[in-house]
């Protein structure tokens, strides 16, 4: 407590803020050294043709190793982004990524912070030597209905590349059809949250069936996220979704597992 012209004002510290305070310059620190030292490394994870069950592509993920420890993204992700390193990490890490996509002959998807869409000038520099090669830029739902008329920008960007666009998270952000019909997307990504309860809600599967249906009258195409049994790939196969992706098939890996699959 403190004393000011004759008031008494309060100060309150809470063992909480103290921990977020802690844990934010924590993981701040580590994303300096972890870009000072590159400490950033790509897994990949596979998802297949849901009627041939062959591997058709992969998901790109951001790990950090330190100390011979795998850190995964809901540790330091938040962090890069609203701290700004998130640019610099793709600045960093995008090569390394045109390396591994060289040395296999599939589709590879490329996620893109939100943070990094907004900056056309950062979108550009990045991307400005690349054409014609087979990346899949994976946009969350929630990252690409704020402002159409930017993103449909950003699309035609991409599209002209001739790369592939996908929508992540699809139905857990605006769950709104309507914009799609502006936006030249390939791929439909359905959420996990609703891939997880197809077996036991009569809702969640009707979701994923509209979806699915929804996809395939704009001609695009549909991956399952998070398929871990053989009931919800069969509840996917009859629903007609066209790739799976979960740890029934493949968990993420390093780049030389993953290269030995193909």
């Amino acid at each position: 407590m403190t004393k000011e012209k004759g008031e008494f004002t309060y100060e309150f510290f809470s063992s909480q803020i103290n921990e977020q305070i802690l844990k934010y310059t924590q993981t701040k620190n580590l994303l300096k050294t972890a870009l000072k030292n590159k400490e950033f490394i790509y897994h990949f994870q596979p998802y297949v043709d849901s009627k041939s069950l062959k591997i058709a592509g992969a998901e790109t993920f951001l790990r950090i190793k330190h100390n011979n420890k795998i850190i995964y993204p809901n540790n330091f992700i938040d962090n890069a982004e609203n701290s700004g390193f998130i640019k610099t990490i793709e600045k960093q890490m995008f090569p390394k990524f045109l390396e591994y996509l060289q040395q296999i002959n599939i589709p590879l998807s490329f996620n893109i912070s939100g943070k990094s869409l907004t900056d056309e000038e950062h979108i550009k520099n990045l991307f400005k030597k690349i054409r014609n090669l087979p990346i899949n830029i994976e946009l969350t739902e929630r990252e690409i209905a704020g402002d159409i008329e930017y993103t449909k920008k950003i699309f035609n960007y991409f599209k002209n590349k001739k790369f592939k666009l996908s929508i992540d998270d699809f139905g857990t952000g605006y769950s709104s059809f309507s914009y799609l019909k502006d936006l030249p997307a390939d791929y439909l990504k359905i959420d996990i949250s609703f891939v997880r309860n197809i077996e036991n809600s009569k809702k969640d599967y009707a979701i994923v069936e509209t979806i699915i249906d929804f996809a395939h009258k704009f001609d695009l195409k549909t991956i399952a996220e998070g398929v871990e049994n053989i009931n919800q790939l069969k509840l996917l196969q009859n629903a007609e979704c066209d790739y799976i992706q979960g740890f029934y098939f493949y968990k993420p890996m390093p780049f030389n597992e993953f290269k030995s699959l193909l």
